[in-house]
């Protein structure tokens, strides 16, 4: 049905423009995707003009670039030194506390974020796993299962009442319309703490972005375009919040 729409509205963009003038524009859009010039481009503007650039470079060279940054920004510490582990990259956690009682400062994300908070974040720029992780008293060596386990467990707890960084999105909290299952930041969590908890978090979709960790932050697209400094309209809205949406509605249209 999305696609069905998105088509309908691509032609009526379309409908206007003659093929020979749309050839034209692909070609000149064509001439443009080359390595070089577009190295040469990104490296002589400022991150507020690449936006605008990025909608006209094909995805085979956004790739290029997005593997060209990683690259560049890579750490230059290491988490093993002569084969010795870098004990500043190990995460001890206690998960069996966190099992037997309730309060925030046991949960998976607490712990690790109390360790966390003392790294550089630059340190934390490694190609495979950000640090190494050790599940107290359960044993097991973390050969990158731990870390993905850990990484999971964290996602997990907040998107849930385990903690209060995200709550339920208002369509949940009704159980009415579409995409229930969202979550959006609570602005009750405003603290100093909580929001070096929630740059802690942008750390995090960083880490797993940059080590390739596909991991299940249910999150509305309104709050990926608020990161990325992208408009939001009222159809943002409207996919986790169709109540707040339809009474905006009804003001603009009385009756």
């Amino acid at each position: 049905e999305d696609t069905e729409k998105l088509l309908i509205e691509y032609h009526k963009l379309f409908s206007n423009i003659s093929k020979e003038a749309l050839e034209l524009r692909f070609l000149l859009i064509q001439s443009l995707n080359d390595y070089e010039k577009i190295y040469n481009l990104l490296s002589n503007i400022d991150a507020e003009s690449s936006k605008h650039v990025f909608s006209l470079i094909f995805k085979v060279y956004k790739d290029f670039v997005w593997e060209w940054i990683l690259d560049e920004t890579v750490s230059k510490y290491d988490l093993y030194y002569y084969d010795e582990l870098n004990e500043n990259f190990l995460v001890k956690v206690n998960r069996i506390k966190k099992n037997k009682n309730s309060q925030e400062k046991y949960t998976q994300f607490y712990q690790t974020f109390n360790h966390i908070r003392g790294i550089v974040p630059t340190a934390l720029r490694q190609p495979q796993r950000a640090f190494i992780t050790e599940f107290l008293y359960e044993g097991g060596e973390d050969a990158g299962g731990l870390y993905n386990e850990l990484i999971t467990g964290i996602v997990m707890e907040l998107m849930s009442k385990d903690l209060p960084l995200f709550i339920q999105c208002p369509n949940g909290r009704l159980n009415k319309y579409e995409n229930r299952d969202l979550y959006i930041p609570n602005s009750k969590c405003n603290s100093a703490l909580r929001l070096k908890q929630y740059f802690f978090i942008g750390q995090l979709i960083g880490i797993t972005i940059r080590t390739m960790n596909y991991i299940s932050f249910n999150l509305p697209p309104f709050f990926y375009k608020k990161l990325l400094n992208i408009p939001v309209t009222r159809k943002d809205l409207a996919f986790f919040d169709t109540t707040t949406t339809k009474l905006l509605e009804s003001f603009d249209n009385p009756p």
